[in-house]
Formats: C-alpha cells, structure tokens, sequence
C-alpha cells in the first residue's frame, strides 16, 4: 500500500476526488486523440498559454520504447544531439527525461526546450527523413504540432513523428517522415499524454517535471536542488548544509512529494520523485542514518543528521522524510524524521517562557538565540505527525511526542521538555481552553491585532471573515511578542500545526482543546486571505502582515490586486504605493554579491496548509468554503500570469517555470526572480488545487 491511511482527513469539501487514471505518464491508446486543437487559448492575451497535457509520447507499435530528451539543458545548441527512442522508464530520475508537455501554443516541449524538425521537411520525397531536435523555443513553423488519429504531425506539412525506417526500435533517432495512412501508419501511431477531466493534475506535473530537472544529481550539492542560471543563485551557501538552498530543498521534496502520492498513476513520475528521496537520503547520511525506532534516544548534545545550528532548518527536513515515509512506507525515513525530533527536542528546548524551542545554537558570533515562532511550529507540526503515526501503530513511547519527556512530574511534568501540546500551550497562551476560551491567546498568536481579537475567539463560526490574528516572529528576553515580522511561511505553518493537532489531541481524547486550536487554525487563515488594502487606509496596508512600529510607514498586506496571494516584500522607501510591483528581492550576501530574499517558497507553504485546514475541518463540523475558493483562484491566476516571468518574448517563454508574482503585476524596479523555490511554491499551489493528497496533512 502506497499511500498512508492513517493521515487522511475529511476530502476538502471544494475538491471532488479527482484521479485520470491511466493518463499522465502510464498511458492507454485514446483514439481520435486530439491534444493541441484550435479552442486551446492562452488564458488571457499576451499570457503564456498553459500546458494542456503532460505526459509520456509511447510507441503504439511498441509500448516499451519512448520518445526521449537525451541531452539535457545543454547551452551549446549548435552541439544538440538528436532526440531519441528510447526504453520507457529506466533507473530512478532519468524517466524525467521522457516526460512532455502539449502546449497551447502547439508546441511540445521538455525540459524548457522545444521539439524541432530541424532545418528542412521530409515531404519532398516518400523516403525522405529528417531527425528531431531540441531547440530553444522560437516560434517557428517547425516546432508546431497538432496530435491527430493518434500520429503527431508537423503543422501546416505532410510530415509525421515516426522511426527512422519501418519498425519502432529502442536506440533509433526521432525522425520526421512524410505521414502514412492506413496500416502503413502503425509505426507512426503514439499514446501521446491526454487531457484529463480536470487541468489540475497536468499544470501539476507540468511543474513537477521542471522542478526534477533542477535537482542535483551529483555534484557538490548532490541531493539538493539549485538554479545556476537564476542571478540569485549566490544565495545558496558554499558550505553544503547552509543556506537558503539547504532548506528551500526540503520544501521542493515535499511539493514533489504530496504531487507523487495524489497521481499514483503517474508511475515514471512517483518512480522519479521516490529515486530523488532516496538519493538525497543516501548521499547526505548514509551508512549514520538511524536503522531502528527511536534509535538516537536519549540524543546527546551534538548535530544529527540533516541538522545544522539553525533549528527551523532541521524542522524543514524533518517533516520532509515524514512526508516520505507516508508516501513510501520505508521505515528508514521515519526512524530519520524520529530522530530530528529528538535532536530538537535535546538541543533546542528552552525552559523559560513556558518552555519551547530556540532559533539556534547559541555562539558568542551569533548573539543569543530566542524562542522562534517558526521553530516551534514546525516541530509542532512534527510532533503532531509522529504521534499520529506512532499512536496509530501502536508503537510504544508514543506519548512523548504529545506530551513530552522527563520533569519531576513524569511525562510532560514540571521541568519537562517537548512535545505537542507543551508548544501549542506556549503559542496559544492557555493550559487548557476546553473549547470555550473567555480570553484571547495571549503568547505568540495575536501580534498587533491583538486588541482587534474578539474576547470569545473559539466561538467564532469557522469560515466567517474578519479575522485579525496572526503568529508574531518570536518572543524578546523578557518573554513577549516582538510586535512585528508575522512572515507568512509561519502561519502556514502554524495553521497546518494546529490542524494536524486537532487530529492528534482527538486520538488522545481531548476532543474540547483539539477543536480549539482548529478553530484558532481558520482564524489565522482568514486572517491572512482577507488582509488587503482598504479604501481610504492612510498609510496603505494598515492591516499589514509585517508590523515594525515607529520604524516603517509601510506595512504591506497579504493579498495584492486581484485577490491575489503576494508574499508582503517590502518595497523600497518612496516606493510604497507600487506594491507588489516594488520589492527588494536581492539581498546582499558580500560585495557585490546579492542573493535571493529567504520568502521566496512562502506562499506555496501557506497554500499548502491553508488546505490542510479546509481539508480538516468537516472532520469536527465545520467547514470553511472560502480557502478553497482562495485556492482555486490563486491557482488560475498563477497559471495565467506567473509563467517565465524572466522572459520577455513569448515565442521563446519556457512555460512551466513560475516566478515569484502570483497575479497579473509586474515588476517595475527589480528583475523578476524564478528558481526551484519559486517552482516549489506553484507546485505546492497546484497540488493544493488538486486536493487529495494524504501526505500533506
């Protein structure tokens, strides 16, 4: 069994179960296929136009053999090598290398390249052939195809995509050649990828696959992914297990992930992403990874695999391999994730303020290291997993990870460290709300809408708007909120925590608090969907998500023109009312050197959750339409607006890749900025879109 039953929740109410089946990567002959025909439109003009479908092109006369991209993102194009047939699948990520996107603009590509016939037609004579390339896209007549009766055809020509002579053999150069018809047309026949009932599963591989060929498979930084030719690539730290790219890999696993668990059907695609797992696994722990449950606890003071000094880093991949063992059921990934859990619960526990995790180690370069917002919800939302799953296997020590360890009062006692509800009892700021709280939370959640919060919150019907709560970045030495940052991959991952909190207090039996931090999770959520600006708002963005008093007179909100989810970058000083077009994208990493801003994957973190919270919710009677809706629309919008934002002509756009701008804004004093995170983000979106994941929450 694939797919874990045991974190399923209520099926997202917005999101009937969509599954296509053979279509994708493992592919039945349709007849009559027709993928590229003339009602395909680019959502609106001047917009890339969308993939349409993605997929695997397989020999009809020979199932086994594939058409194949053999030689990569190679720069030199006057070296391109001819596209070949090859065994369909083969070893681990290579199967990447066969999967295609039919676009709109009648043109088939990979890997951001175009399918070209190259310099001349096949027609002038019946036995005339010319060999298929990939080439940058340009527009031209000899990279449109139209999919008809099963044969791939060159537009406005006779010729068709077929073997170099009259049987399909593995090895063999694509070619064109002129278009056979009746049995003379065997060998010319494809299962070419087909439109699904719904765009959701194609946009979603479509994005995979781009996102898989931004992985490293050897290298320095083999397992982890980067972008060299995103002008922000210095962002990634020369030493391996720093830097923005360490994290932001974790995150680009988990998107493909939850991807692979929704269309298991896609079998090359849940092959590669499992191979990609497997890979990073072995190539960073290996033989130190732990082989047995709970195999590092007690931990001693020291880093664990997959740890650096920045404990938010070791959450990130933890929750990663948690996402990997429901996917795979390896046990291997499990132990991993365990054992994070327990170096964070060793290293990282800070007794004062009720108890909770800090930023980092503390060294005398780095200054103290207070207790971190989006620290704490990631390993809450990790001890909510391994409880959950631990529990329901029946595995012994369970309740450490709810509850805690050690202390003089036994598990989760006075002087205690750890688990769930010890973090969420620190975030939240009551011991017990028994589902009828008569005071606001009063630690971290809050920040400065606090007075704004209604005094009776969990009475509030989930769903309702008007919410104004949110997670602050962390507490100061004396133990309050700092008052300002409230970065939005904190409360996507604050809202994800507390829903995968209401499952796990509900299979401990305290149904009253579980259904409290559920609906503390919708607050936050409709917090941040409806945080716009408003009419008559001196300075603009009141509501802002980022408040720093008496320092900035701008506080951008959450949700730009369009309705549109925009991380709240903040402009530079004079710029203010051009936001989200002005942002400071580039930070500094050394002289002359600037790398991209940390935010870039965030909003497809708080996507991500944000469907975990409307998927949770009708599990305890609630329900909250308007996150779908949110979602969906996010979704079309990315789709319409976000493709190759680093191109400014649309004949040689590379659909597929998304940037970091969501809706239909332009950037006015920065460049764009597209990379594996902002990839991740879109991926994270279209398979919140999807909604059947079981991985994700």
């Amino acid at each position: 069994m694939r797919r874990s039953a045991i974190r399923c929740g209520q099926q997202a109410p917005w999101s009937p179960l969509l599954r296509i089946g053979p279509v994708g990567l493992a592919l039945t002959l349709i007849a009559g296929l027709a993928l590229l025909g003339p009602r395909a439109q680019a959502a609106t003009a001047g917009a890339p136009g969308p993939a349409i479908a993605a997929g695997a092109i397989r020999s009809a006369a020979n199932r086994g053999v594939c058409l194949s991209n053999v030689q990569g993102r190679n720069p030199d194009w006057r070296k391109a090598v001819a596209v070949r047939l090859l065994n369909c699948g083969g070893p681990g990520i290579t199967t990447w290398s066969q999967v295609w996107t039919a676009e709109a603009d009648h043109t088939i590509r990979i890997d951001g390249l175009c399918l070209s016939a190259g310099s001349g037609q096949a027609s002038a004579q019946a036995s005339a052939r010319a060999d298929l390339r990939l080439l940058p896209c340009d527009g031209s007549g000899q990279q449109q195809w139209l999919v008809s009766g099963g044969q791939v055809k060159l537009r406005g020509t006779g010729d068709c995509l077929a073997p170099p002579a009259g049987s399909v053999r593995a090895g063999d150069p694509a070619t064109v050649r002129p278009c056979a018809a009746g049995a003379g047309a065997g060998v010319q026949r494809w299962l070419a990828p087909a439109p699904s009932a719904s765009s959701a599963p194609a946009r979603a591989l479509a994005i995979a696959s781009q996102l898989l060929t931004w992985y490293n498979q050897s290298g320095k930084f083999a397992g982890l992914f980067s972008t060299p030719t995103d002008p922000g690539a210095k962002t990634c730290s020369n030493i391996y297990r720093a830097g923005n790219c360490w994290w932001w890999s974790a995150i680009a696993l988990s998107a493909l992930t939850s991807f692979a668990d929704q269309e298991p059907s896609a079998t090359l695609a849940v092959s590669s992403i499992e191979s990609a797992l497997a890979r990073t696994y072995q190539e960073i722990c290996g033989s130190t990874c732990p082989s047995r449950a709970n195999e590092s606890w007690p931990y001693g003071s020291g880093v664990a695999n997959f740890a650096n000094r920045y404990f938010d880093d070791t959450g990130w991949w933890a929750l990663t391999w948690v996402n990997a063992y429901q996917l795979t059921r390896d046990r291997s990934y499990l132990y991993l994730a365990q054992e994070l859990w327990s170096y964070l619960t060793v290293d990282g526990w800070d007794k004062s303020c009720g108890g909770a995790l800090r930023q980092h180690a503390t060294t005398s370069k780095r200054g103290p290291s207070t207790q971190d917002a989006i620290v704490n919800v990631l390993y809450l939302r990790l001890s909510a997993w391994l409880y959950f799953i631990a529990k329901s296997q029946g595995t012994a020590g369970a309740a450490r990870y709810l509850n805690g360890t050690g202390g003089a009062g036994g598990a989760g006692g006075a002087g205690g460290v750890g688990g769930a509800n010890r973090v969420a009892r620190w975030l939240a700021g009551s011991a017990s709300h028994g589902g009828t709280a008569t005071r606001p939370p009063a630690a971290m959640i809050g920040g400065p809408f606090r007075s704004e919060l209604s005094p009776d919150l969990p009475a509030r019907p989930a769903g309702s708007p008007g919410s104004r709560i949110l997670v602050d970045d962390h507490l100061t030495a004396s133990c309050g909120p700092i008052g300002q940052q409230m970065w939005l991959h904190t409360q996507g991952i604050a809202v994800g925590a507390l829903a995968d909190l209401y499952q796990a207090d509900k299979l401990f039996g305290d149904a009253a608090d579980a259904r409290y931090y559920l609906r503390v999770a919708d607050n936050i959520t409709d917090t941040v969907m409806t945080d716009t600006s408003r009419p008559g708002q001196s300075p603009p963005g009141y509501q802002g998500i980022y408040f720093t008093p008496g320092s900035r007179p701008f506080e951008p909100p959450t949700v730009g023109p369009g309705g549109v989810l925009a991380e709240p970058c903040e402009p530079p000083p004079g710029q203010e009312g051009r936001w989200p077009a002005d942002c400071v994208m580039r930070v500094r990493t050394g002289p002359g050197q600037y790398g991209d801003s940390p935010f870039l994957p965030n909003k497809g973190i708080f996507i991500a959750n944000a469907y975990c919270v409307a998927r949770t919710l009708p599990a305890a009677g609630f329900a909250d339409p308007s996150i779908g809706r949110f979602i969906a629309a996010n979704a079309a919008s990315a789709w319409s607006f976000d493709q190759d934002t680093e191109t400014s002509s649309p004949a040689s756009a590379n659909l597929n890749e998304f940037g970091f701008l969501w809706g239909d804004v332009k950037f006015a004093a920065n460049d764009s900025v597209l990379n594996f995170a902002t990839e991740s983000a879109a991926l994270e979106l279209m398979d919140a879109s999807f909604g059947t994941s079981s991985t994700m929450c």
